[in-house]
């Protein structure tokens, strides 16, 4: 297994690189300056471009959100790596890409990195040519580390907060073989974000081919209707997010109603809150939908609520620190 862990952040000068992971970790926590790669090296060889991921998205990632030295939800994000590479038949030793993943932030983060995104992608990695699988593959994991916006839950409190959803035209395929699955095929998510485009709103809804409610172009979506809330099943089609599960994890802590359940579009627009969640903005509160030039209007005061909840819980309960 090679490891490329690739620094976009301002004040980091290197980037770090490893062709034998799992051999070379110890030798790593030792001295992590001896796979430093400066900016002007190339991180990838020409054999990467035979590469699973690139030629058939055949591989599956995860976007986990920090602040300073505290990773939010690291140990889920790395759970749902390790059921999506299982479902994928990916051969990936996950405690091993911890461990570097651990060990390079803590030399890359500095105090002038408030907020963070931290993108791992599992690739089966470089095989022949074809779809049939390699028969000794390499896996290849490649990080991205990127500055993000702070969450800040009190903005949603602001008088003029809008935040605007309408219906996609497009609609989801069904493929039960890989719904729930964070796969590196995201061509229908490039597509809902081309339509979106087209459109003065922040956001769309996307709805499998019975129409029934999925997620938004890049999150889950979560309302609620007369004190319970309700999420869609992901059987078909969509993404089982991180912040979706955690989200889940803390009602049952409070003792909130929720349900999971399959929804036609029409249900949000009967709802009393609606809000929609990934792990980097953490919860959004969706104040308007749009239909056939129809405004439908939504109180957001439940959701600004949750939102610094749950911000609060994932913080102090969900959380892993960085080691100096």
């Amino acid at each position: 297994m090679n490891i490329v862990i690739a620094s976009y952040l301002s004040e980091s000068a290197h980037s770090i690189c490893t062709l034998d992971a799992e051999h070379d970790l110890q030798a790593a926590l030792k001295s992590i300056v001896d796979f430093y790669v400066a900016p002007q090296q190339g991180l990838f060889t020409k054999d990467c471009l035979k590469d699973r991921a690139l030629n058939y998205g055949d591989g599956c990632f995860t976007t986990m959100y920090g602040e300073s030295d505290t990773i939010f939800l690291f140990e889920e994000h790395f759970q749902r790596l390790a059921r999506d590479c299982q479902k994928l038949s990916i051969n990936v030793c996950l405690e091993t890409v911890k461990q570097w993943l651990l060990l390079g932030l803590s030399i890359m983060i500095t105090k002038y990195h408030t907020a963070y995104a931290v993108k791992v992608v599992v690739s089966r990695g470089v095989g022949g040519r074809g779809y049939e699988l390699p028969q000794h593959p390499s896996t290849s994991v490649v990080v991205s580390i990127f500055e993000s916006n702070a969450i800040d839950s009190r903005k949603v409190q602001n008088d003029d907060y809008h935040y605007s959803v309408k219906r996609a035209n497009m609609s989801l395929s069904s493929q039960p073989l890989l719904a729930g699955i964070k796969h590196l095929n995201r061509l229908e998510q490039v597509l809902a974000k081309r339509e979106l485009m087209q459109y003065e709103c922040d956001d769309l809804i996307l709805c499998d081919q019975k129409g029934l409610i999925i997620e938004a172009t890049a999150a889950n979506i979560f309302y609620q209707k007369d004190g319970v809330w309700f999420t869609p099943e992901i059987i078909n089609c969509g993404v089982r997010g991180v912040m979706r599960n955690a989200i889940l994890t803390f009602f049952e802590n409070e003792g909130l109603s929720y349900e999971i359940k399959q929804s036609p579009f029409t249900e949000l627009l009967n709802a009393d809150t609606i809000f929609l969640c990934n792990a980097i903005k953490f919860i959004i509160p969706v104040s308007i939908i749009s239909v056939n030039h129809k405004t439908y209007r939504f109180d957001i005061s439940h959701a600004s609520t949750l939102a610094g909840s749950l911000y609060d819980w994932v913080s102090m309960q969900q959380s892993v620190r960085l080691e100096e």
